[in-house]
């Protein structure tokens, strides 16, 4: 079980925000899957770029995420689309429920 802060892609502050949210190690990180780590980090409040989702990405298949195909960034921001979405429904949903 390998801990965040030495997981390739992973620095300082990825680290900080990512044990904010309760994503402490390599399977933590791959039972919520890059996405849904993603989408964690910016719900919690941290500012964080498409260069954290790649960078999430990249430990979980054992790549840099500098090398990241534009084929794979696309499906990655495809999935984060759909994620989003999903959460805004369930969110709107709830709000209804309330009124």
């Amino acid at each position: 079980m390998a801990r965040l802060t030495v997981m390739r892609n992973i620095g300082p502050k990825s680290s900080k925000w990512l044990h904010a949210v309760g994503i402490r190690t390599r399977d933590d990180l791959a039972e919520v899957g890059a996405v849904g780590a993603f989408l964690m980090v910016c719900g919690a409040g941290f500012c964080a770029s498409q260069n954290l989702l790649w960078a999430l990405h990249g430990p979980l298949h054992d790549k840099d995420w500098r090398a990241l195909t534009e084929r794979e960034k696309k499906e990655l921001r495809d999935e984060l689309s759909s994620a989003s979405t999903q959460q805004s429904n369930s969110i709107s949903a709830v709000i209804r429920g309330v009124n």
